[in-house]
């Protein structure tokens, strides 16, 4: 009951060990910048390359959370991207990304955040863009009560693969 209590009380701060969080910006942040338009490619190991031509939803760069974004083309493969500059909740300048695809009425993505080594270039009002480098990618069932590792179980018959990403958005 105590730790809730200071967990309650001390809020991100102590979770997150940032300080001089604003928890009215924490819960209803205003965008420094709104990227509309923008490209992503996946290259996976087999030599197939994924385009993405087109950002999906709200693309948007926040002072405390970061930049967020995600691409989509018409084959049903997306890429989600959150995280930026340096000093981000104490961030290098990388991030978080997944790869989503809806395939024969499945909803597969990859969910294991230690298979990529994100590279955020630029993360600012004129531009968002970077690299990845992903190793040993397994499909998961992104619906499954247990879709996030290690409780993950991958979808059967599928081999884990490696991917190099490149994302790009505009104002």
């Amino acid at each position: 009951m105590a730790a809730l209590a200071v967990v309650s009380v001390g809020g991100c701060e102590l979770l997150t060990g940032a300080s001089g969080l604003n928890p009215d910006e924490l819960a209803n942040p205003s965008p420094i910048a709104t990227y509309t338009s923008g490209t992503a490619t996946i290259a996976l190991g087999d030599r197939t390359k994924v385009q993405l031509t087109q950002l999906h939803g709200k693309a948007a760069l926040y002072t405390t959370l970061g930049a967020t974004a995600s691409w989509e083309n018409a084959d049903g493969w997306y890429l989600q991207f959150n995280g930026g500059p340096s000093g981000v909740f104490g961030g290098t300048g990388g991030g978080y990304l997944t790869i989503d695809r809806i395939h024969d009425g499945e909803h597969w993505a990859t969910r294991d955040p230690t298979r990529c080594i994100v590279d955020v270039a630029k993360a600012d009002a004129t531009a968002l863009n970077g690299s990845a480098t992903c190793k040993g990618l397994e499909w998961q069932d992104a619906v499954s009560p247990y879709a996030f590792p290690p409780d993950a179980s991958g979808i059967p018959g599928q081999k884990p693969f490696d991917a190099t990403i490149t994302f790009e958005a505009r104002p």
